[in-house]
């Protein structure tokens, strides 16, 4: 019979030694480059619990993380919830709220395997004002959006301005009418130009944008929807320009940009913050905090 080698012994004291450490953990250590191969699949039960449940509900979020702490954390005193701002002024991407149910501590660390994320859509008015910020929009086009979303709409006009009619319909239609009727004129320069309308300009920059008949020009719309199904309503100025291409064979269009953005955008997170917050209420334990965590 042949004699084990050196390096056949030292394996095999290798291998003992690696055993017993992982006596009780359903795991062994095994020749190919001493890997730990996980046995708890061939049990009854794993070695801990691991899940990780996704919504797009807030109350859904809010009905699991409350039974899972108080089944599996009894007596937590505090967990956070991290609310990662992803991009709420752009439709690329929307807030995310993770709670990690078996984080640990620093001194006893937990596995991070447990989780619960909401991942809430923004809803289909707020989309459409993020989409049509910044965009050139021609005039037929500008005509149908007010249409369309005239029920979330009232047109603001310049502080000289009186519109006598107060019914936010009617002010919609005046808004609709002027611009299906807009003359536009240029005097003293062939340079495209970008007016905000309202605004006064010298005569040799005068840019005249106005209505065929008496219905003055809006300068802007005040848009008020939810941003996102779970919290409140909130309104969003945006400014109407019109821009004058130098050429005389190109067209007008008009552009709609929401006034202090970035400030608006700062707004709809901390309301969604307060929302999950209030849901959760003082005496959950839960405390959300806005930023990201890397758990690995």
């Amino acid at each position: 019979m042949k004699e084990p080698n050196n390096e056949t012994l030292l394996m095999a004291a290798a291998m003992e030694t690696a055993n017993k450490r992982l006596d009780g953990k359903n795991a062994i250590a095994v020749p190919s480059n001493f890997s730990v191969i996980k046995t708890d699949h061939f049990e009854k039960f794993r070695d801990q619990f691991k899940a990780v449940f996704r919504t797009d509900s807030l109350a859904a979020f809010e009905g699991y993380a409350a039974s899972m702490i108080a089944e599996r954390l009894p007596g937590t005193k505090s967990i956070a919830c991290f609310l990662s701002p992803g991009d709420t002024g752009s439709n690329e991407s929307d807030p995310s709220a993770t709670i990690i149910f078996d984080i640990g501590s620093p001194e006893q660390p937990g596995h991070a395997l447990n989780r619960a994320i909401l991942k809430p859509e923004k809803t289909a008015p707020y989309k459409n004002i993020l989409r049509i910020n910044g965009h050139k929009t021609e005039q037929e086009a500008l005509a149908e959006w007010i249409q369309d979303w005239s029920d979330f709409i009232i047109p603001q006009y310049a502080e000289n301005i009186q519109i006598m009619d107060t019914d936010p319909r009617a002010k919609v239609n005046h808004a609709l009418h002027s611009i299906r009727n807009i003359k536009i004129s240029t005097v003293g320069s062939n340079e495209s130009k970008s007016h905000e309308l309202g605004r006064e300009l010298s005569s040799m920059e005068k840019i005249d944008a106005q209505s065929n008949d008496t219905s003055p020009l809006p300068i802007g719309f005040l848009f008020t929807c939810k941003p996102y199904t779970d919290i409140k309503e909130m309104s969003f100025s945006l400014r109407l320009s019109v821009i004058i291409p130098k050429s005389k064979d190109s067209d007008f269009y008009f552009v709609l940009r929401i006034i202090a953005k970035e400030e608006s955008d700062a707004k709809v997170l901390e309301e969604y913050k307060t929302c999950i917050q209030d849901t959760f209420g003082d005496k959950s334990g839960v405390d959300v905090i806005i930023g990201n965590i890397n758990t690995d």
